[in-house]
């Protein structure tokens, strides 16, 4: 806005319903989703600290694969893990693409031990660069290796009768 009243975005077009508006720039061109309603756990650390999550560290919860239509695309990456730690501690997670060493995108929830499952949330856009097949992983971890985290369940105990489910889901946008 460069004056009060003065707005220039983009030419309008014509709505369905009549009248001007603006047409959205993207398109969902895909969508992949990988779900584990398993329960699992591991005591493999994945430091709550100031480095990059690496593919060893911790464990791996859900992948997803996608062979992107083009590679200028958009790709949105959204894991969701539900955690439960058996010690007053952080719950770390990444996204990882492939075999790459480096997270993609990482998060952490300080999780008191308690009978109850927090969520986690992560997510990450990028260029799909490519057309061949991308798998993107979903590994956690316990900030202590001393300590031991269970994912769709807390204590090494499944919750909710297996519909508890950690997930990554990849939008594929047009560009």
């Amino acid at each position: 806005i460069t004056t009060t009243g003065t707005c220039s975005l983009a030419t309008p077009v014509s709505l369905a319903h009549g009248g001007t508006g603006y047409a959205a720039q993207t398109t969902v061109v895909q969508r992949v989703l990988g779900t584990s309603a398993t329960m699992g756990t591991t005591a493999t650390a994945m430091p709550d600290d100031d480095t990059i999550p690496q593919i060893g560290e911790g464990a791996e919860i859900t992948t997803a694969v996608i062979a992107p239509k083009n590679s200028a695309n958009l790709l949105e990456i959204e894991a969701v893990a539900w955690l439960g730690i058996n010690a007053n501690d952080s719950a770390v997670c990444g996204i990882f693409k492939d075999a790459d060493a480096n997270a993609l995108a990482g998060g952490n929830v300080n999780s008191p031990a308690s009978g109850n499952p927090l969520q986690m949330v992560v997510k990450h856009s990028m260029t799909a660069a490519t057309t061949s097949n991308i798998t993107f992983r979903l590994r956690c971890g316990p900030n202590n290796g001393a300590n031991t985290l269970t994912w769709n369940g807390v204590g090494g105990v499944r919750k909710l009768g297996g519909v508890l489910l950690s997930s990554i889901r990849v939008l594929e946008f047009a560009q």
